[in-house]
């Protein structure tokens, strides 16, 4: 009786820590998605009642911009650009972690997190990078001794 009540209260500990995560969290038992935190589901727009439940490739389809949704997330960190419920798009990270479980099922926990900012950051850098690059303008960049550190084609020329 006491270890019914000790496995109650670690279940209901486990349960409480997974849904109050701040990352996206996302677990799927034998292909199937099993539960969503309430973190995923605030990044998604979907109700736990509109995804737990569905097979994995049909949430992949749901969520994944593009082809994406063909990609293989196992053991994997990737971002991809997802798809909420709303139809707006946003940069995610999605790490997974796969395993088999002590009764034989094919688990795999999701961890997914918002990098839109980072994503575009990076995406701008490259565009001014090219910019700087393909310019028919001479660039020279130096660091604070004067050294220089970067030159473009133009300025070779």
């Amino acid at each position: 009786m006491a270890m019914d009540s000790t496995f109650k209260n670690t279940l209901s500990e486990l349960l409480s820590i997974f849904d109050r995560s701040s990352a996206g969290l996302i677990f799927e038992k034998d292909g199937m998605i099993v539960r969503l935190n309430k973190a995923s589901r605030q990044l998604l727009g979907y109700s736990r009642n509109e995804l737990e439940g569905l097979s994995s490739s049909e949430f992949k389809k749901m969520i994944l911009v593009d082809d994406s949704g063909n990609k293989d997330l196992e053991n994997d960190k990737q971002t991809f650009s997802i798809r909420r419920k709303n139809g707006r798009q946003f940069w995610a990270t999605i790490r997974t972690n796969s395993f088999t479980s002590k009764a034989g099922s094919s688990v795999t926990v999701w961890t997914m997190g918002d990098v839109s900012r980072f994503k575009e950051t990076e995406i701008k850098l490259h565009q001014m990078s090219l910019a700087v690059e393909q310019s028919s303008d001479s660039v020279v960049i130096t660091d604070t001794d004067a050294i220089i550190t970067y030159v473009n084609a133009a300025f070779c020329k």
